[in-house]
């Protein structure tokens, strides 16, 4: 009775990643996470945003996009929601996620994060990337999308 309760319950919270994994697909950040520098969806992410290159492996623009390619990849994006340095992004966020956020409205959307301490940050693993939320007053401020390779 126990194994099957155990594995129900694991079922269900891979079902509810994966769900969430499958809307994540629609994003253009997430479409261009992990893939080469010259692949036509990182090219689509630098030519919708505006992005320039500042020192090789950094693309940024002042709307709050950063783009990090290591090793010809797309390692990381950070899509930065209240910056100055940077801008502050405007457009539609990535998994369904709106600005100023709260943390049940997150875990409502996505779920119960893989890690998270509910004053700084989230994390959701997916198989190829994790999703960072940074929090600040509790709610999310930054995003980071980062390549599990």
């Amino acid at each position: 009775m126990k194994i099957v309760i155990y594995t129900i319950l694991l079922l269900s919270i891979f079902s509810v990643q994966k769900t969430n994994a499958q809307n994540n697909e629609n994003s253009i950040f997430i479409n261009s996470i992990c893939k080469r520098d010259h692949d036509l969806n990182t090219r689509n992410l630098i030519k919708t945003y505006n992005l320039t290159n500042t020192d090789g492996e950094i693309y940024t623009n002042n709307e709050g996009i950063e783009l990090i390619i290591n090793d010809k990849y797309v390692s990381n994006i950070h899509i930065y929601i209240e910056n100055v340095g940077l801008g502050e992004y405007k457009g539609q966020l990535p998994s369904g996620l709106k600005p100023n956020m709260t943390i049940k409205e997150i875990t409502k959307l996505l779920g119960t994060p893989t890690y998270g301490d509910k004053d700084s940050f989230y994390e959701y693993d997916y198989a190829d990337y994790s999703l960072f939320l940074y929090l600040q007053d509790e709610v999310v401020v930054d995003i980071e999308i980062q390549c599990a390779r």
